[in-house]
């Protein structure tokens, strides 16, 4: 995944209210949609790499995946904890 800078600043990055694994990335998405940001799918037509990373514990999906659906139920654009509190 990629975007813009400016764009990752307005709806205030990643989400930290979310816990263990899952929902980050696309819960981003949905709010960068609701600024009206358009996707592509680069599938096939760009390099991508992957850091090995130890996976999260995913016993608290539900949580993070309610957030999700919040945040497209309500059109949400902004989230209060982001990168904000470190660009200060």
């Amino acid at each position: 995944m990629s975007f813009w800078k400016t764009d990752f600043i307005k709806v205030n990055g990643f989400n930290e209210n979310l816990v263990g694994w899952g929902i980050d990335d696309s819960e981003m998405i949905q709010r960068l949609i609701n600024i009206g940001v358009q996707g592509k799918r680069l599938k096939h037509k760009a390099i991508a790499f992957h850091i090995y990373h130890k996976e999260q514990d995913k016993s608290l999906f539900h949580i993070n995946e309610e957030i999700e659906n919040e945040t497209e139920r309500k059109k949400l654009t902004y989230v209060e904890k982001g990168i904000d509190q470190y660009l200060n």
